[in-house]
């Protein structure tokens, strides 16, 4: 029984091993038969594309580069897309690709196309394939782009899309100001449009792009603030006012005058923006001040007073004045001020000079007192010298010299010009003595001093002449030189009361007199001691100078010889209580020649003659 079931068991084992050894024998030629059909597919498309491959609708299956980039140019050519849609905002330009400077890349594409199925995996490979049996594979066309021709597209575009920025303004029309608001620019970014453009095309043609505009920021971003600043400045109405007591004037500053006044200027803040302001500047308010104070200021004006000898009383001839002077640094500083916000009546500040001595005061006087005489002799004086001392002792004729007043002849005399009524007369010019405007005047001063010397007056500024002049001797030493404005003659008035001056000048016979009166005592006496004569020099030889305008041998003197010498006066004043006091003048007169013009000498030659004669 035992050999019977093993019999049994033996014919079912030996039928699953031919079972499983046909199993084998099949897979095994299942296994051939794929290699071999990898291989025969394999071999069918190498160098070609994967089957089931398209791009943009092109089949490239089984095609070989050349040819699968001869197709896709054709797609290109016949059905490629043509234009891109650009956009602003609410605006859309609508562009050729070619102007554009976009198109397919076919080589790139092609060469994409070609990786399917062909990377060097085995498995990935036949997937690839086998999803290309199945469903087809599409590849996405690789896109090109001329940034060249695309910039010059794009810069085209910014014509129409690019709007400068609007700088605020703030002007003055007149008297009106104006602004306008600052405007935010737009610009095309060309750059940033074309990037944005380039890296949409890695994935696709996109229907529509955003254009990237940029905004352009003004740099004057304000006037506003300026122009309402204007307007107040503008509104005010600023007047300035003068009253003199008895009447009323008023000016007004125009706004035309205030709108030259404004000065526009941008200032920078810290943030590099600038804003409109202006400068206000005074030049027109200080001459429209000026103008005014032409119509206000009036000099002051001393009294005139004359003297009647019998009676010895003053009458006042030319009326005093009180001076005034508009202050016009405080009034354009009020005015300024008032045109900024301050009151807009302004008061005219004007200083008040009294004149030192009124109608009334000489009422008050009564009776005055001689105080000093001076004196001097002119008898022989040319027609022109005459003039010109009856001139000079007129503009002192009822002077009146204030209580501590230091008297200035000449600012009372003024310029010695032919134009200010002067006669031309001998004057002395450096080292010779000529014709010129207001020869004699120092008659007049040498008189003055004379008469501020007998009154026992403090002497501030004398200076003797040059050399000695026989007009004004006796005595010598007693002269005075004066040459407007240069050299002056000025005393003191030490008295506690007025002096009056009267100048007398008598051509009948050649003398011309000082008077000094007051109200009140002179207090002193005067004597003087003197002159002492030292350090005497005799004149120089005479001084010939040829002079062709003259005849031959003819010879005409023009300065007198005068000797040199050093004379010293000394004056004694002696007070009501007894003391006495000392002044000593010291006059140094330069030896001087005569001086001669001669005619031609008749016996030189010519030639010779003009050499001497320069």
């Amino acid at each position: 029984m035992g050999s019977h079931m093993g019999s049994a068991r033996a014919p079912r084992a030996s039928g699953f091993v031919r079972f499983m050894a046909g199993m084998v024998v099949t897979i095994l030629a299942l296994v051939v038969f794929l290699g071999v059909s990898a291989l025969a597919l394999q071999q069918r498309y190498s160098g070609r594309v994967a089957p089931g491959v398209w791009v943009a609708g092109i089949p490239l299956e089984g095609l070989t580069a050349s040819q699968a980039e001869a197709a896709i140019n054709r797609g290109w050519a016949e059905a490629g897309p043509r234009y891109l849609t650009l956009q602003d905002g609410d605006r859309q330009w609508v562009l050729s690709l070619a102007d554009l400077g976009v198109s397919w890349d076919a080589p790139a594409t092609v060469r994409a196309a070609m990786r399917l199925g062909s990377t060097g995996s085995l498995l990935g490979d036949w997937d690839a394939r086998l999803r290309g049996w199945q469903q087809g594979m599409s590849v996405a066309p690789v896109w090109r782009l001329d940034t060249a021709r695309c910039d010059q597209a794009l810069r085209g575009l910014a014509q129409i899309v690019d709007r400068p920025a609007q700088e605020a303004t703030f002007t003055l029309q007149g008297s009106a100001p104006r602004s306008t608001p600052a405007v935010v620019g737009r610009e095309l970014d060309v750059t940033a449009t074309r990037e944005r453009l380039s890296q949409a095309l890695r994935t696709g043609l996109p229907a529509t792009l955003e254009l990237v505009v940029k905004p352009l920021q003004p740099t004057v971003t304000d006037g506003e603030a300026a122009r309402q600043r204007a307007e107040q400045l503008l509104s005010r109405q600023v007047t300035v006012v003068f009253s003199d007591g008895s009447t009323q004037r008023t000016w007004a500053l125009g706004h035309d005058l205030v709108a030259s006044c404004l000065v526009p200027k941008q200032v920078v803040g810290a943030d590099g923006k600038a804003q409109w302001t202006f400068d206000i500047k005074s030049d027109p308010v200080a001459q429209w001040i000026a103008n005014i104070a032409s119509e206000v200021d009036c000099p002051t004006i001393e009294g005139r007073v004359t003297v009647d000898d019998r009676t010895m009383l003053a009458t006042m001839t030319t009326p005093s004045q009180t001076g005034r002077q508009v202050d016009q640094a405080e009034a354009l500083k009020l005015v300024m001020a008032a045109l900024q916000g301050g009151s807009e009546s302004v008061q005219l500040p004007v200083k008040l000079t009294p004149p030192p001595v009124t109608e009334a005061d000489v009422a008050k006087w009564g009776k005055l007192t001689l105080l000093s005489t001076g004196t001097s002799g002119y008898k022989g004086s040319d027609a022109g010298r005459k003039q010109n001392i009856d001139t000079g002792a007129s503009r002192f004729e009822g002077v009146i010299v204030a209580p501590g007043e230091t008297f200035s002849f000449a600012k009372y005399v003024g310029l010695t010009t032919l134009a200010e009524g002067w006669a031309e007369a001998l004057v002395i010019v450096g080292d010779r003595t000529e014709m010129g405007a207001g020869g004699g005047i120092c008659q007049v001063a040498t008189t003055m001093f004379r008469a501020a010397f007998y009154g026992g007056f403090p002497i501030v500024k004398r200076v003797p002449h040059t050399y000695r002049v026989g007009w004004y001797e006796p005595p010598v030493g007693l002269d005075a030189t004066v040459y407007t404005p240069y050299v002056d003659f000025q005393f003191k008035n030490d008295l506690g009361f007025p002096i009056v001056m009267e100048a007398v000048a008598d051509n009948t016979n050649g003398v011309l007199t000082f008077k000094f009166y007051g109200p009140g005592n002179l207090g002193r006496t005067v004597t003087m001691d003197g002159p002492k004569i030292t350090n005497q020099k005799p004149a120089p030889p005479p001084v010939y100078v040829e002079d062709d305008t003259l005849d031959p041998g003819q010879i005409v003197q023009t300065d007198l010889a005068h000797d040199g010498l050093t004379a010293t006066i000394v004056r004694n004043i002696t007070k009501a209580d007894g003391s006495v006091t000392h002044d000593t003048f010291v006059s140094t007169y330069e030896p001087w020649p005569a001086r001669y013009l001669k005619g031609p000498d008749p016996n030189k030659p010519p030639q010779e003659q003009q050499q001497n004669n320069p």
